[in-house]
C-alpha cells in the first residue's frame, strides 16, 4: 500500500471544490488556522475530521474520493481531480493504481501520486475514472489540434 498523502488530498479537494481554507475548516468545525497547518503538512489533521470532509465531498462529480475498509470503517485513500489525474491501471485481481500529478507540501515540487485501491469498495469511483482523460491523454489531444491534425 502507498502512503497515504493527506495534505495534498485535502487540497486537490478543496480547490475542486472552489472553497477558501476558511470554508473547508468551517465543514469540519475547526478554525482557517487549523487547515492551514493540515493543509501545509505542520500537523497531522485528526482522523475523525478527515473523513468527515471526504464524506461531505464523497458525492461531488467533480472529486472522486477512494476508501479502504478495515473492520467495516472506512478510511480514506486518496481524493482525484481530472486536472491533475494521470490515469488507472489494474494491478492485480479486484486490486487497481491511480496515478495522478501532485504538489510535495515541503518542497513544492511536482511528483506522481500512486494510490491503491479495491474494485469492490470503490465501483462507483472506478467507473468514473475510467471516463476521465488523463493529463498526457488530453496534452496530446491538443498538441494535434494546434498542429491542425
Amino acid at each position: 500500500m502507498f502512503p497515504l498523502n493527506v495534505p495534498n488530498m485535502i487540497k486537490t479537494a478543496r480547490l475542486a471544490k472552489k472553497l477558501t481554507t476558511s470554508e473547508a475548516a468551517n465543514m469540519v468545525a475547526s478554525s482557517k488556522r487549523s487547515w492551514e497547518a493540515w493543509e501545509s503538512g505542520t500537523r497531522p489533521m485528526p482522523g475523525a475530521k478527515l473523513m468527515l470532509f471526504m464524506r461531505l465531498l464523497a458525492d461531488d462529480e467533480q472529486i472522486v474520493m477512494l476508501f479502504s475498509y478495515e473492520n467495516e470503517v472506512p478510511r480514506p485513500v486518496d481524493s482525484l481531480v481530472e486536472t491533475s489525474f494521470i490515469g488507472v491501471e489494474p494491478l492485480s485481481k479486484g486490486r487497481w493504481l491511480s496515478k495522478s500529478i501532485a504538489v510535495n507540501p515541503f518542497t513544492g515540487r511536482p511528483y506522481v501520486h500512486v494510490a491503491e485501491f479495491a474494485e469492490a469498495e470503490n465501483e462507483k469511483a472506478l467507473k468514473t475514472l475510467k471516463g476521465w482523460k488523463g493529463v498526457v491523454e488530453r496534452a496530446v489531444e491538443n498538441f494535434r489540434l494546434a498542429a491542425g491534425e
